[in-house]
């Protein structure tokens, strides 16, 4: 049995090997933000019992395991600092990794994923008002903030040039990242980030943020793409306006990201699971 994510891996099997995408993360690493109800104290530290039930729960199902790994460096040092667990990593493929392909670059920043706050699109959004360039941008996916970021594109006159698509296939997926001039990938603390290796993989630069968590072991500043502070959405717009003007600078970090992604693939997560 190949366990993933909570509460998967509490299943009781003779033959147990665990690949973590993640633990219940709200308890863990996004307690007492605003992405979590658990709060670091208060409630009569209810909280806190909770938590301690789960932690102690995670490190007797995940000891129980043959074998334990994380998706990425990320995850494995999630359990490492709250269950002192020390884990290999195995970089799962995207499932569309051998349909990805570089194409010529185009005039729009991509990216994709569930319209979620965490994932904060709303900073692409916001970046594109302080670009200098006719730079345009496409978001695809669909969630609960989609209206809330219709009306920010609304508020901001952005209508011309962001585009929300909403759900594509996996054609248009693959040909939006083929002619993209960049991809934008800034969720908080990622597990991993699929997006982010399938713009490496159709090498296209990647911009992201300091606190992305997973994103960053892909993305290296003026190498495979740039890496901004958080919540500065005047440095991605400065960021796209350099791809925009410098075609080859943007071939140049997107042919780096490839090459750094080029070993992901599902003959190494295979081996290392059933060995």
């Amino acid at each position: 049995m190949i366990a993933t994510r909570f509460p998967s891996y509490v299943v009781k099997h003779p033959d147990k090997v665990v690949w973590l995408v993640h633990q219940l993360r709200q308890a863990y690493d996004l307690r007492g933000t605003g992405y979590s109800d658990f709060t670091v104290e208060g409630r009569g530290d209810r909280d806190g019992r909770a938590v301690e039930m789960l932690r102690s729960m995670d490190e007797r199902t995940l000891g129980e395991a043959r074998r334990v790994y994380a998706i990425s460096d990320n995850v494995a040092a999630r359990l490492e600092r709250h269950n002192g667990m020390k884990i290999d990593t195995l970089y799962p493929p995207p499932r569309l990794i051998d349909r990805l392909a570089p194409g010529e670059m185009g005039d729009y920043v991509f990216t994709a994923g569930r319209l979620n706050r965490i994932k904060r699109f709303d900073l692409l959004i916001r970046a594109m008002k302080h670009t200098k360039t006719p730079v345009r941008c496409r978001i695809a996916g669909t969630g609960e903030e989609r209206e809330a970021l219709e009306k920010l594109i609304a508020d901001l006159k952005l209508e011309d040039r962001v585009e929300l698509l909403g759900w594509i296939d996996d054609d248009r997926a693959v040909e939006l990242y083929s002619s993209a001039l960049a991809v934008f990938y800034a969720p908080y603390d990622e597990d991993y980030g699929y997006v982010t290796v399938e713009a490496c993989r159709s090498a296209k630069p990647v911009i992201t943020v300091a606190d992305s968590g997973g994103v960053l072991e892909w993305v290296t500043d003026g190498k495979t793409g740039y890496v901004v502070a958080p919540d500065d959405p005047a440095a991605i717009a400065a960021r796209l306006d350099a791809l925009y003007a410098d075609r080859a600078l943007a071939r140049r970090l997107g042919e780096a990201g490839a090459a750094k992604a080029r070993d992901v693939s599902w003959d190494q997560v295979i081996d290392g699971l059933l060995g």
